[in-house]
């Protein structure tokens, strides 16, 4: 009761003072990937084969094949809290109350662990303070997708806490605290792998405040093996789930470290700590992204600049050790928290993004407060009427950087006004500009094809700089498409410029065939390195594009060209029914009409509806007139198997599907398609 006497006001005001930041963040909406997290079928229901499928699956469902390369259970479990058990559904509150939940408990345990560190709880409080209310948190912390980093960081900061609150515990108090330690880990690595860092900010605790117990380890260190056992047990559950999955394929345009030498790609990581100080320092502008080409790779003196800048910084760090342990605990807790985000010993999937910055905050918030008490020592010796000026200063700068945070979680809102923001902060980088293109697309109103052309525009402006293989088709595509809708809506008043619009079309969606191509092939290239023979890698690429491209063709009457590219994508995926039925009508019109039957009934093999059996019904007349039925049956109805005509017609484009699989190298398919189809057990192989 006289703890809380003495430290529950300072609490409670800080919480007051999040919530007041955070006060308009509950009703952004479901921005960046938050919506994909969202719709995973694994959260709609409490069930035992949805918590199995979350515990037994990566964090993003790619496919049967492939996967992210993540796995974060423990997050899309507490989507599935949100989702099924509190109700939420697609109602944002909820799940904006439970991300803030998580960083109001990171604040509260950044506090207490201040506590035991500093002797002043004022400083403790503005160490915590200015973590709550920083505005680059806003990613973690609006974004509902940001969870996993907020996630991650509550269970490092309470095992942190818990060791430095019970390292010296014995008896039940050490197994407890063991526990506790081996639950922290685990649970930090199975909700963003950044949790590893835990074991270090421990070591890192023991080095500033306590190194006796580094030189009498037996001491401490059932508490190392505790911590240790727990991310091993996370790491052999990450392998044993995504072993059998193909690797993730990280794009260039996403991190372009990837395809950077050894000594450019890590210049060009450094570069990428000083862009987090300058952000943490000054968050005047800030982004959800920074693709290709905001941040370009380093150039040898650039480099060597931000090497001696971090150098310099360090050096200041370990320099701050004889003055301030506190100082040099969380100095260099910043470092050893974006390490593995750093890109300087593994090359992730993005070269920078703000909410790789949510646990480094809590060492730079400490750090700052730090350096600002031992001026306030000096002060209080030296001019004692200034002793207070200090804490009036870290007093505005937390305040300051609250306004800063409400202020930019306006910018949440919705994903039209947050990529408009990045287009603002990250000009030079081309998703911005893209996805703004592809959400106005979406809206469905035909005012917003120009504005959405012109912003996919500036992306392949930036992306053209690129060679083939290392570009990205999409923005191409969304142009093509873009072009598409433009000629439209021209062609019956003005004709001409509608022909205009559809070979400006075709000619961007070229473009994108010739990147789309070297991705596969650079694919192709890798899969055959790691031992795959060629004959068993199937072909990967965008069908949008060939979709876009071949309707495009028919439109400016290259209906040869058409038909060929509308093939090319059944080889990237023979399963698609409306490519066999985009197919089937295309033959029509080229006054193919038995090869259109042929492609028809394929498109019915693989899915039986009633537009297409009306069609097939169609095209069966005009070639059988006088023969039996094409469709039968009631209630529903179907193909006519009974009828030898339409029974030889379904054999034939059973075993034309068949070998369309076999030629795209899509054995699982095939065996797929084989226990659905009606024709498999009346057509002999």
């Amino acid at each position: 009761m006289a703890w809380f006497r003495d430290h529950g006001q300072f609490a409670a005001l800080l919480l007051l003072m999040a919530l007041a930041a955070y006060s308009n963040s509950f009703q952004a909406g479901l921005a960046l990937d938050s919506g994909a997290l969202v719709d995973d079928v694994r959260v709609h229901e409490v069930s035992r084969a949805n918590l199995a499928a979350i515990f037994q699956e990566g964090y993003y469902r790619l496919s049967q094949k492939s996967s992210a390369g993540l796995y974060r259970p423990l997050v899309t479990f507490s989507f599935l809290f949100n989702y099924s058990v509190l109700g939420n559904r697609k109602e944002v509150l909820g799940y904006h109350a439970v991300n803030f939940a998580f960083h109001a408990a990171n604040a509260l345990l950044l506090w207490l662990l201040a506590l035991t560190i500093f002797r002043s709880r004022l400083a403790a409080f503005f160490v915590a303070a200015i973590f709550a209310l920083h505005p680059v948190a806003t990613e973690t912390v609006t974004n509902i997708s940001g969870r996993a980093d907020a996630m991650a960081a509550t269970a490092v900061l309470a095992g942190l806490l818990l060791y430095a609150r019970g390292a010296e515990a014995s008896g039940l108090r050490s197994a407890l605290v063991n526990t506790g330690l081996f639950l922290s880990a685990l649970a930090g690595m199975l909700s963003k792998e950044n949790a590893v860092v835990l074991l270090a900010l421990i070591f890192l605790y023991d080095l500033s405040f306590h190194p006796g117990r580094l030189r009498k380890f037996a001491a401490v260190g059932g508490r190392y093996l505790a911590a240790a056992a727990g991310v091993i047990t996370a790491a052999l559950a990450h392998r044993l789930v995504l072993s059998g999955l193909r690797a993730p394929e990280f794009a260039f345009v996403d991190n372009p470290i990837l395809d950077a030498g050894f000594l450019t790609g890590r210049l060009t990581a450094l570069g990428v700590i000083v862009k987090f100080w300058k952000l943490l320092l000054w968050p005047r502008t800030l982004s959800c992204d920074y693709s290709y080409d905001q941040i370009p790779l380093a150039s040898l003196s650039a480099g060597l600049s931000s090497l001696a800048a971090v150098l310099l910084v360090l050096a200041v760090v370990f320099l701050s050790y004889r003055w301030s342990r506190a100082a040099f605990f969380f100095g260099m807790w910043f470092f050893v928290a974006v390490l593995p985000t750093s890109n300087l010993l593994l090359v992730i999937g993005s070269i920078m993004a703000e909410r790789f910055a949510y646990l480094p905050l809590a060492g730079f918030s400490g750090f700052v407060v730090a350096a600002v008490w031992a001026l306030e020592s000096s002060l209080a010796s030296a001019a004692p009427r200034l002793r207070y000026a200090p804490a009036l200063a870290l007093g505005l700068i937390a305040c300051s950087l609250g306004v800063r945070t409400w202020l930019r979680n306006l910018d949440w809102h919705s994903d039209f006004t947050i990529w408009s923001a990045a287009a603002e902060a990250s000009p030079r980088s081309f998703k911005p500009h893209h996805i703004l293109a592809g959400t106005l697309l979406k809206s469905g109103e035909p005012e917003n094809i120009a504005s959405a052309a012109q912003e996919e525009e500036r992306a392949i402006a930036i992306l053209r700089k690129l060679p083939p293989e290392r570009n990205a088709s999409l923005p191409y595509v969304i142009l093509g498409i873009l072009r598409q809708k433009e000629g439209d809506l021209l062609a019956r008043e003005e004709p001409q410029k509608a022909q205009a619009a559809w070979q400006a079309g075709v000619q961007i969606l070229h473009e994108a065939e010739s990147v789309d191509r070297a991705f596969n092939q650079v694919r192709r290239r890798r899969d055959m390195e790691r031992g795959l023979p060629d004959g068993q890698i199937p072909d990967i690429g965008n069908v949008l594009l060939y979709e876009t491209l071949s309707h495009l063709q028919q439109r400016i009457g290259r209906l040869e060209d058409a038909l060929a590219t509308a093939k090319y994508a059944i080889r990237l995926v023979p399963e698609d029914e409306n490519l066999h039925a985009d197919i089937a009508g295309l033959m029509r019109t080229l006054g193919r009409h038995e090869d259109a039957e042929l492609w028809a009934a394929e498109s019915l093999l693989l899915k039986i509806r009633p537009d297409e059996l009306a069609r097939f019904q169609e095209y069966y007349q005009q070639l059988h007139p006088n023969d039996c039925p094409a469709v039968s049956g009631a209630p529903t109805e179907t193909l006519n198997l009974g009828c030898r005509t339409v029974s030889g017609i379904v054999c034939r484009a059973h075993h034309d599907l068949l070998r369309q699989f076999k030629d795209a190298r899509f054995p699982d398919a095939a065996l797929r398609y084989q226990k659905t189809s009606l024709a498999a057990s009346t057509c002999p192989d």
